[in-house]
């Protein structure tokens, strides 16, 4: 097949960059597992089939593949020859490694079983010439180390702009717009002190990713919201803010000190965590999620504030431990043992 392509050099590696069709990909490629596979060029990963799952639904609902593809040809008696601007490429299975998006095209072959069509979408591909396995593994550490993926708080906030999107993730959406309430709301515990992408300010400040994959697992078919039925983003934002605004008034004139662990990531999580796990359960079974409950079942005094100083040096699992059991001591309503159950 001839495939319109640019030829190119980078040090002594020379590659061609072209669009393929997902067929042809499909049909061509294979990967080379490291300590699996006896061969050279072999750097790739076992593959997740978790992942596939969800690749092989982003190829049924036509997404875009901007990324490249980077393989390895390694088809000795079928070499690729380029002229005019164009690379001629046998269609022969197993004639070039993959260096870097297996997953990808692992999805696309799936999708491609339920429907033929997706052999025709057009993916971009880099594609190099008998790489030896120290080559490939260069490759590979470079488009996985130093080309480093997108700040995750950049992703989570264009979420929100593409909702409509089969590819949008409606929790993800979600928690950013609750996110972005608690930092809008000027009567909001959280207000300014949530760090959206291209803020360069400074103080206390949490991530707007930690937020989002704090707050996430409240949310969707298998949260704590939605076993409670509590389903409406009003309802769900009512609940986070009512409870926020507790350890605020608990706090007082702390709150907006730089001691308040609540106003940083590891204390934020601790504070989500202690909400799932032991509030929320109570106030369920109560019938009752305001103000008014928070406070009743969080008996923090002056003497039992929680400061940065105590998780000094920690971990962060270690920090977020401790300040979810410091919460659990200021707890009202005891834990229930094994003598206070009927069987």
């Amino acid at each position: 097949m001839q495939i319109k392509a640019i030829q190119s050099k980078h040090g002594s590696k020379l590659f061609y960059v072209a669009i393929f069709p997902a067929g042809l990909l499909c049909d061509i490629s294979y990967a080379s597992i490291r300590r699996q596979d006896d061969e050279e060029g072999a750097v790739q990963r076992v593959l997740s089939t978790r992942r596939i799952s969800r690749l092989a639904e982003f190829a049924r609902e036509k997404g875009d593949y901007p990324n490249s593809v980077v393989l390895n040809w390694v088809n000795d008696e079928h070499p690729l020859s380029y002229k005019a601007g164009k690379i001629s490429v046998t269609e022969i299975e197993n004639s070039a490694q993959i260096i870097d998006g297996q997953h990808r095209i692992a999805g696309i072959k799936e999708a491609r079983n339920a429907d033929n069509a997706i052999s025709n979408i057009p993916v971009a591909v880099t594609i190099y010439e008998y790489l030896n396995t120290k080559e490939c593994a260069e490759l590979f550490i470079a488009i996985n180390t130093e080309q480093r993926q997108a700040p995750k708080s950049l992703v989570f906030d264009l979420f929100p702009l593409v909702e409509d999107s089969p590819f949008a993730d409606p929790d993800t959406v979600r928690s950013v717009d609750i996110a972005t309430l608690l930092h809008e709301d000027q009567n909001s515990p959280l207000y300014g002190h949530i760090k959206f992408p291209a803020d360069k300010s400074r103080g206390q400040k949490v991530q707007l990713s930690t937020v989002v994959t704090a707050i996430k697992p409240l949310l969707g078919d298998a949260g704590e919201f939605s076993q409670m039925k509590i389903r409406s983003f009003e309802l769900q934002r009512t609940v986070i803010l009512n409870y926020l605004e507790t350890l605020r008034d608990k706090y007082g004139k702390n709150w907006e000190s730089a001691k308040n662990p609540f106003l940083y990531a590891l204390g934020f999580q601790a504070a989500v965590v202690f909400l799932r796990n032991r509030l929320l359960p109570i106030c369920q079974n109560r019938k009752d999620f305001s103000s008014e409950m928070f406070r009743s079942l969080m008996n923090i005094t002056e003497e039992k504030l929680i400061f940065r100083d105590e998780i000094k040096g920690m971990q962060g699992r270690a920090a977020t431990r401790y300040i979810v059991e410091r919460l659990e001591d200021s707890l009202t309503a005891p834990t229930p043992d094994e003598e206070s159950f009927k069987f």
